[in-house]
């Protein structure tokens, strides 16, 4: 019984090792028994052991891996004859025959190719992403002829291309021209199945004129999708599966060929080719060596299309970095706020996610106070630039404007145009004079202020009228606010909160609500604002223990002393 390992695709293809019972190592170093000049191999990538009979093969934690019929092993695997064993961009056969000559490659490629029986081609063509487009099933359905060397050069060399080129549409280009003279045709298209919809990836006219693709069939296209499979048709006019099609009828007779192209078991594409039928007629060899080129265009194109999801997230989390700085500069150090005699002032701000909607801004001018709590609708950057719209006309306007609804209503008229679509703001703001001991208070579609009472020893929620900025004319939105005055006393105290405070659920999906927050700010009456907020979120945190907290959370505590 002889049993050799062949190489039937590679840099050093055609080299045989006759398997005598010594262990040996597969790899790129020259201290290893069988150096492949392969690029992708690693310096010692395999190791071939011998265990009576029988021989395995096992991985040295190799870069690339080993894949036997398309399978990555992950120990050690016995070789069964007629594996097909992929290494790098190397194919090693094994075989073991009682007579099995050895002296030409070209000579025994038909004993080498017929020997495959492994695997049968089935509907979901697919490849390894060690060396696209050849494993066992492919090869096995290639012509046992000199043309099958010519065909596995063409892979080889598509294989290799795609290896090394990093422009997508300059490979397509490639191999549309590498397999033109095994495949004759009038136009090829490569598109992308994107959420249901076709892209254009690459296409081309084999006379170089322009493709217009108005001769393209999306019947003959979405069978091969559904289906997942090769689509072979020499007259699509006559073709029952697409004779009913009013875009093959209204063409003149054509021969094509669609191939899926799938990663994964997922369809990302589609691969067709088409020529005038009296012209040339395609084959099930044909129908073969395309699935093969077409998995090599899969992977290149899922290479491509992750690479660039890697760029758009690194350029998204350089946009948060970004934003999420902006938004730093525009929320108020909580350590560091604005102090005025007769007030304890304390603030409290959690974003949920790295960069979230919520603010507040505390002005003190002479004896009063002015607190603005407001919350941008949406997360991340939008949200982050609209925060840092409001922040720069809310220092601006405080400067100049005494009541809480002249603030509003110049916010609005600010915010009205310039406010992205389908984005608004909720703002309220409190005005505090310690002197007068006076206060006044306007909603723009905001959660409702809570007051503790210090009098009657409860709170309550101040549910003034308003809604919220950018969402209507100015007209309308001066029309339904509402300011409401307040008579304050030493002891009282007050609650600008988001809606991420009352919103938070427990594993029953109920929230934790306004008349829990009520019980929480009746339980600070004894206890500094910063105490107050630190107990607030404490109870909240854990009443939504189980489920989490999934909001922003911004919130600004004021005690009359």
């Amino acid at each position: 019984m002889i049993k050799q390992l062949q190489i039937v695709s590679g840099p050093i293809k055609g080299e045989i090792r006759l398997l005598d019972g010594k262990e040996f190592c597969i790899g790129r170093s020259q201290d290893v028994e069988w150096v492949v000049e392969d690029s992708d191999i690693s310096r010692e990538h395999a190791h071939v052991s011998f265990k009576g009979d029988d021989i395995y093969i096992n991985d040295l934690n190799s870069t690339n891996g080993i894949y036997i019929n398309r399978q990555k092993i992950r120990q050690d695997s016995k070789l069964q004859n007629k594996d097909l064993i992929l290494i790098g961009q190397s194919a090693f056969l094994f075989t073991e025959e009682e007579d099995f000559e050895t002296s030409s490659v070209d000579s025994d490629f038909e004993k080498v190719i017929s020997s495959i029986n492994k695997g049968i081609i089935d509907d979901d063509i697919q490849t390894s992403m060690i060396l696209p487009g050849l494993d066992a099933n492919e090869i096995s359905g290639f012509p046992a002829t000199i043309s099958l060397q010519q065909k596995l050069d063409v892979l080889y060399k598509i294989s290799t291309e795609g290896n090394k080129s990093s422009d997508l549409s300059s490979y397509f280009n490639f191999v549309f021209d590498s397999i033109k003279d095994d495949l004759p045709y009038r136009s090829i298209i490569a598109l992308y199945l994107n959420n249901h919809q076709y892209e254009v990836v690459n296409c081309k006219m084999a006379d170089g004129s322009d493709y217009d693709g108005s001769h393209l069939s999306y019947t003959v296209i979405d069978c091969c999708v559904e289906n997942q499979q090769v689509i072979l048709s020499n007259n699509t006019l006559k073709d029952v599966r697409f004779s009913d099609s009013e875009s093959v009828r209204s063409q003149s007779p054509m021969a094509v060929l669609c191939a899926p192209m799938i990663v994964d078991s997922v369809v990302i594409g589609v691969v067709l080719i088409d020529i005038e039928s009296d012209s040339v007629t395609f084959t099930e060899d044909d129908q073969t060596f395309f699935a093969a080129c077409t998995a090599n265009l899969a992977w290149a194109l899922n290479h491509n299309l992750m690479m660039k999801r890697i760029v758009d997230q690194e350029k998204q989390e350089m946009d948060l970095r970004i934003a999420k700085e902006v938004q730093r500069q525009c929320i108020q150090d909580v350590n560091k706020l604005p102090q005025l005699e007769g007030i304890d002032i304390a603030a409290f701000y959690k974003p949920f996610e790295q960069v979230g909607g919520d603010y507040f801004h505390i002005v003190v001018k002479g004896d009063d106070l002015y607190v603005i709590n407001a919350d941008v609708s949406g997360k991340g950057v939008s949200a982050a630039l609209v925060v840092s719209m409001l922040n720069a006309y809310s220092k601006i306007i405080l400067l100049n404007l005494n009541s809480p609804s002249e603030v509003l209503l110049k916010l609005q008229k600010l915010l009205e145009h310039d406010l992205p679509l389908k984005m608004f703001v909720t703002a309220s703001v409190l005005k505090v004079n310690t002197k007068t001991k006076k206060g006044s208070y306007a909603r723009a579609g905001h959660t409702y202020l809570m007051q503790y009472e210090a009098n009657s020893k409860k709170t309550k929620m101040i549910e003034s009228k308003g809604i919220m900025l950018g969402a209507a004319a100015s007209d309308i939105f001066t029309s339904r606010l509402e300011e409401v005055d307040l008579d304050l006393v030493s002891g009282d105290s007050f609650l600008l909160y988001t809606d991420g405070f009352v919103e938070v659920s427990n594993k029953t999906e109920e929230l934790f609500g306004e008349d829990r927050l009520i019980e929480c700010v009746d339980d600070c009456k004894n206890i500094s604002s910063a105490e107050s907020l630190i107990k607030i979120y404490e109870s909240i945190e854990l009443y939504g223990e189980n489920e989490g907290v999934f909001d922003d959370m911004c919130g600004v505590f004021v005690k009359i002393l």
